[in-house]
C-alpha cells in the first residue's frame, strides 16, 4: 500500500501541485484581472471533466481489475473509453452553455477553447488504468512532463500575451497531449473495438451511482467557486480563487493514501481480517497526516501565499486559514467512504452522504456569501462535508458488523 500510495503521491505532485509554479508565474507576470479569468476557465472546465470522469476513478478500477482476471481487458477498456467519449459531447455542450450567460468574468472563445480542451484532459484521464495495473513509471514520466512544459509555456504567454484565454490555452495543450498519449498507450498494449451502443449504455448505466458521488462531492469543492463568480466582486472573487488553488494542492496530495489503499483492498475483500487491517491503517495515515497538514497550512499561510501568488495578500491569508480547518473533516470522509463502505459494496450510502452535502452546500451558498462574502463560501463548503461526515458515521455504525465481501 505504501508503494502504491507514493507512487500515486508522485503523480498528484505532478499533475496537481507542481503546476502551482505555473500559477505562480501567471501570478506574478499577468494582470490580475487576467489571472482572475484564468483561475475562473480551470475552476470551470474542472467541475464540468466530472462530467466525463463519471465516477470511473473507482468503478473502472473494479471493471479492470475483473477484466485483468477473465482476461477482456481489450473489450472492458474499449467499453470505458466509449462511455467516455459519449460524455465528453454532454459536457462540452454545457460547456458552451455555461460560457453564453454572463458572470463577473466574460468567456471570451479562446478561454472557451481553453475550458473544451482542459475538460478532456482531466475527465479522460486514465489513472483507473494505472491504478488497477499498480504500474505508475509511464504516468509519472508524462505528467512530469506535461507540467514542466505547460510551466514553460504558461511564462512565455504571461510575458507576451497576458490574456485569459492565451494563459488557458498555453496550460491546458501540454495536458491534452498527455491524456492523448496514455489513451493511445492503453489500447497499442491491448488493442482496440468498437462497441455497440447496448454495452456503452450498460458500462455507464453500472457506473452511474459512483457517477453522482464524485459530482456531489465536488461540487461542493469545485462548484462553489463557478456559483460565487455570480456573487462576489472581482477582486474579492481573485482572494477567494487564490486560497482555493492552495487548499485544494493539499486536498489532492491527502487523498493518495485512501485512492491507494482503495485499490488494495479491493483485491483483498476476500480476506475480511487483511482488508481491516488495511483500511485502519489507511485510515490512520490519512487523519495524522492531514492534521499535521492543517495546522502547517494555518501557521505558514502567508508564506505560502507569497510564494504561490508572489504577494502578502491578507484576504488570501485570512481564507486560506480558514480553509485549513478542513482538511482533517476531507480526511475521515474520504476514509469512511474508500476504506470502509465502498468496499463493502456500500455505494448507495456513500452517494446518499454526498448528495447530501452536496445539496446543504448549494442551499447554503448564497446566503452565508450573500452575509459573510468569500468567507460565507467557505463556511458552506465545511458544513457540506460535515454533513457527509454525520450520514457516512452513522450508516456505518448501524453495519459496523457488515463484513467485506468475499
Amino acid at each position: 500500500m505504501i508503494r502504491s500510495a507514493m507512487s500515486l503521491g508522485v503523480i498528484q505532485i505532478a499533475g496537481y501541485v507542481v503546476p502551482f509554479a505555473t500559477l505562480a508565474a501567471a501570478g506574478r507576470l499577468a494582470p490580475p484581472l487576467a489571472l482572475s479569468g484564468f483561475l475562473y476557465v480551470q475552476s470551470l472546465a474542472a467541475l464540468l471533466a466530472i462530467i466525463v470522469e463519471y465516477g470511473f476513478h473507482l468503478s473502472a478500477v473494479r471493471m479492470a481489475g475483473e477484466a485483468i482476471t477473465t482476461g477482456t481487458e481489450r473489450r472492458t477498456y474499449s467499453s470505458i473509453h466509449a462511455a467516455k467519449a459519449v460524455l465528453l459531447v454532454i459536457a462540452l455542450a454545457i460547456a458552451v452553455s455555461v460560457a453564453a450567460f454572463g458572470t463577473q468574468i466574460t468567456v471570451t472563445p479562446d478561454m472557451l477553447l481553453g475550458v473544451c480542451m482542459a475538460i478532456f484532459s482531466y475527465g479522460a484521464r486514465p489513472l483507473w488504468y494505472f491504478q488497477a495495473n499498480e504500474t505508475y513509471w509511464r504516468l509519472i514520466k508524462i505528467e512530469i512532463a506535461a507540467s514542466v512544459v505547460a510551466l514553460a509555456s504558461v511564462t512565455v504567454a504571461a510575458q507576451h500575451i497576458p490574456h485569459p484565454g492565451a494563459l488557458a490555452i498555453a496550460w491546458v495543450i501540454p495536458r491534452f497531449i498527455a491524456t492523448m498519449v496514455l489513451i493511445l498507450g492503453i489500447h497499442a498494449t491491448h488493442g482496440f473495438e468498437w462497441i455497440p451502443l447496448r454495452m456503452v449504455m450498460t458500462t455507464l448505466r453500472e457506473s452511474f451511482p459512483l457517477f453522482l458521488h464524485k459530482a456531489s462531492a465536488n461540487a461542493v469543492h469545485l462548484g462553489v467557486p463557478v456559483v460565487i463568480a455570480y456573487m462576489l466582486t472581482r477582486p474579492e472573487l481573485l482572494g477567494f480563487q487564490r486560497a482555493e488553488r492552495i487548499f485544494t494542492a493539499a486536498q489532492s496530495v491527502l487523498l493518495v493514501v485512501s485512492q491507494a489503499s482503495y485499490a488494495l483492498i479491493v483485491k483483498q475483500n476476500g480476506d475480511h481480517s487483511e482488508a481491516r487491517r488495511t483500511a485502519l491503517r489507511a485510515t490512520f495515515y490519512q487523519l495524522g497526516v492531514s492534521s499535521l497538514a492543517a495546522v502547517l497550512v494555518a501557521l505558514t499561510a502567508p508564506w505560502l501565499v507569497l510564494l504561490f501568488w508572489g504577494g502578502w495578500h491578507a484576504d488570501t491569508t485570512q481564507l486560506l486559514r480558514l480553509y485549513a480547518i478542513g482538511l482533517p473533516l476531507l480526511a475521515i470522509n474520504a476514509a469512511l467512504g474508500l476504506n470502509y463502505l465502498l468496499p463493502r459494496k456500500r455505494d448507495v450510502v456513500v452517494v446518499g452522504a454526498a448528495i447530501a452535502g452536496a445539496a446543504s452546500t448549494m442551499a447554503l451558498v448564497h446566503p452565508l456569501t450573500s452575509y459573510w462574502g468569500p468567507q460565507g463560501g467557505i463556511f458552506s463548503i465545511l458544513l457540506g462535508e460535515f454533513i457527509m461526515f454525520i450520514v457516512m458515521l452513522t450508516a456505518l455504525r448501524a453495519s459496523r458488523h457488515t463484513r467485506y465481501p468475499a
